[in-house]
């Protein structure tokens, strides 16, 4: 059932991994810069060995897989498999961590995602979007980052919603570098496009770390520019 999700006849995993390989490897000639193609490979646990050596040999570099869905063991035997990061994604956590009296807290699937091996972990982040708690978010953050005897730290990715606008805030609340951040819609809805959304995420990171106002840093480039105009035309 979840091969449909992966291998639709117009857009195979044979197909889309070759022509973003070879995005990711142009991207990273032209820049100077590593790149990474993070590839979703989540289908039926006895396929998932041939999808993720498919998306490999094509040029994903990491590699992403829906963990609640296609079970804990499975993600267990890819990140044994696999060579390159492995990345989850939280569908299907809702289920397990919103019944009150019967659910399962959603730091206790982190936990266990992390045991599983997953290197970084996508989780339901700050906002109101994703209805969860800023005090569980946190706790799924410090679930991923926190001591864990001979375990590997995972890296955590809070999201839901996020772009430009929103990363600063991101990064005080988590309290260090030490995140992932996941802006779709800061991307791929920027009004310039998603180049010009991309490059908005550059320019308030570097508006971060040398301690500058967006609104200041903004001034001379547009594409951060029109990210907050975009935000107070909708006050």
């Amino acid at each position: 059932m979840m091969r449909c999700l992966l291998d639709v006849d117009w857009s195979t995993l044979v197909e889309r991994s070759q022509v973003l390989g070879e995005a990711r490897r142009r991207a990273e000639k032209q820049t100077g810069e590593p790149k990474i193609y993070l590839a979703n490979v989540t289908d039926e646990v006895d396929r998932l060995i041939e999808q993720h050596d498919i998306a490999v040999s094509n040029g994903a570099n990491a590699l992403l897989i829906n963990a609640l869905p296609v079970g804990l063991s499975a993600v267990r035997m890819l990140a044994r498999h696999t060579k390159v990061p492995l990345i989850g994604h939280f569908p299907f956590i809702a289920a397990f961590s919103r019944m009150e009296k019967y659910g399962i807290h959603s730091k206790v699937m982190t936990k266990l995602q992390r045991l599983a091996g997953l290197d970084s972990i996508i989780m339901p982040g700050f906002g109101s979007r994703m209805m969860t708690p800023e005090e569980e978010v946190q706790e799924n953050i410090a679930e991923c980052l926190q001591d864990f005897g001979h375990i590997r730290r995972s890296l955590p990715v809070p999201g839901g919603s996020d772009s430009a606008l929103t990363l600063e805030t991101v990064y005080r609340k988590v309290g260090s570098v030490d995140f992932g951040f996941v802006p779709g819609r800061g991307v791929f809805g920027h009004p310039m496009g998603p180049k010009a959304g991309a490059a908005s995420i550059r320019q308030a990171w570097s508006a971060i770390k040398e301690g500058i106002s967006l609104e200041r840093y903004a001034a001379g480039h547009p594409e951060l520019q029109a990210m907050i105009d975009g935000a107070q035309g909708k006050k």
